[in-house]
């Protein structure tokens, strides 16, 4: 007999934001005012990660919020302007102490956050930014060390493709969704980028961010909160618990559609999911299975696949009546046939 293994576990799930901006560098709200609008639409947690300097804001921290460390580096190549290119990064605390800037160097500081500077603590001489692979997986192994996980920020804004990303090495996260670059120039989604790294054989979690500045005035077309996110499966609501599970991939990134379970008996998979017009079980290559509907029909709420001996992962890719997607992390087969 076939034992239920969850592989998204069966529990608690949060709505989490791993990428924003407050008024510490050009965000336009407070981290303060940040916390009050998110906890007012359900969040139970935001990554306070303004450029180029790591503020802590576990003051904000209580039973029903956690405020998460981290801060957001750059790497640019070329003159200012829409042609300029960088590598993205945010650092995210594995913990809430940690303090430890990585690769520093204050004149990658700029506008607000340069009032933060006397609190920046960092190790050794300043670094210079070198645009390049090999600049950049130092960086990530150093980040590991320091106590951070790695996400890859929008790389299809950034002007990025693959020759600078295929050797990128122990990335944690790739952000998938961007509600900025999506309200703001309307750039469509890096699943792209997310499959040539399955292809290569790395598997980076998928992760929704609003990467919010909060400019424009709620409900302009320029509002850049709320368009996507994470659901954490952890089983409490603490800083280390939702940590734990986002670097463990007990996590999926989504604009709206809701996956409840993923679950595997032998070699079957069940996907449950909130109503959506399109579900598909993405194996490797072009390996895979789509729910067989019209895509104008809601209603769509699971499904069972067989995952045949030549699969070597699957992820699930969700689409509703709206066009709005939901990704699993990819699930390497190995996790539950042994």
């Amino acid at each position: 007999m076939n034992v239920k293994k969850y592989l998204l576990p069966n529990t608690q799930q949060y709505k989490v934001n791993l990428h924003a901006h407050t008024t510490v560098s050009d965000g336009h709200m407070t981290p303060e005012e940040t916390k009050a609008y998110y906890k007012k639409n359900g969040y139970h947690a935001v990554a306070f990660t303004d450029h180029e300097v790591l503020v802590p804001h576990n003051d904000l921290t209580d039973d029903t919020f956690v405020a998460l460390v981290g801060y957001e580096y750059s790497i640019p190549l070329g003159e200012k302007g829409p042609m300029r290119r960088y590598y993205h990064l945010n650092f995210l605390s594995r913990t809430p102490d940690v303090r430890t800037h990585v690769f520093f160097h204050p004149k990658a500081v700029w506008g607000n956050a340069r009032n933060y500077l006397p609190t920046v603590e960092y190790k050794g001489e300043y670094v210079e930014r070198v645009y390049s692979t090999e600049f950049v997986n130092r960086l990530i192994s150093e980040a590991h060390e320091e106590g951070y996980l790695v996400q890859y920020n929008h790389p299809h804004w950034s002007l990025q493709y693959y020759p600078d990303y295929e050797g990128l090495e122990g990335v944690d996260f790739l952000e998938i969704f961007n509600t900025v670059v999506n309200a703001s120039c309307r750039l469509d989604r890096d699943d792209h980028v997310f499959d040539d790294f399955l292809w290569l054989g790395k598997f980076p979690i998928p992760t929704g961010n609003d990467d919010n500045h909060n400019e424009a005035y709620e409900g302009e077309q320029r509002w850049d909160s709320l368009g996507a996110y994470n659901m954490v499966a952890s089983e409490e609501l603490s800083y280390e618990g939702l940590m734990s599970a986002l670097e463990s991939g007990a996590t999926y990134a989504t604009e709206g559609p809701r996956i409840h379970a993923i679950y595997a008996e032998g070699n079957k998979v069940t996907v449950v999911c909130s109503p959506v017009a399109y579900l598909r079980v993405q194996g490797n290559g072009r390996h895979g299975y789509t729910v067989p509907v019209h895509r104008d029909v809601g209603g769509i709420e699971g499904v069972t696949v067989e995952i045949a001996p030549e699969w070597k992962y699957f992820r699930v890719i969700l689409e509703d009546e709206h066009g709005l997607r939901a990704y699993s992390r990819a699930y390497r087969v190995e996790e539950f046939l042994v």
